[in-house]
């Protein structure tokens, strides 16, 4: 079992290494790898183009095999100067929710990750200002 676990650790960080895109966001939910599996001591910042649609909604679900790990979040949406509510939940399940953030204005969150699972991290972002486009900056860390 303890050879097992190490070579499931040493695969996921070699497939950590080779997934470094950046994933565009639509109005529809699409399954997406996060660029960095939550494993100790990594951290790393990511950067999402945002299109709003009509609506103003723009949404993302990333399913990922975990390591039962502590992830600690912190996002901001900047290159729009408009109000910005956002959801944000896991699929076991946890939730956060955050009401007329502005620009630049930093959301944090602390997501517990399942052990040798998937798991489920589903974004709804809304804007009050549709048709648009914006950058979300997401810094993540164990």
């Amino acid at each position: 079992m303890k050879k097992y676990l190490k070579q499931l650790r040493t695969s996921m960080l070699q497939d950590c290494a080779a997934a470094s895109t950046v994933v565009s966001m639509d109005k529809k939910d699409y399954d997406a790898p996060l660029a960095v599996d939550p494993a100790p001591n990594i951290s790393g910042d990511e950067n999402v183009d945002v299109e709003f649609d009509p609506d103003g909604n723009a949404y993302m679900t990333v399913t990922q095999v975990t390591l039962g790990l502590t992830l600690h979040l912190d996002a901001c949406i900047a290159g729009l100067d408009a109000r910005f509510d956002i959801w944000l939940e896991t699929n076991y399940p946890e939730r956060w929710d955050w009401h007329n953030i502005i620009q630049h204005q930093h959301i944090d969150a602390v997501v517990r990750t399942k052990l040798f699972g998937s798991t489920t991290l589903k974004v709804k972002i809304h804007s009050s200002i549709p048709n648009s486009k914006a950058n979300a900056r997401l810094h993540y860390s164990t």
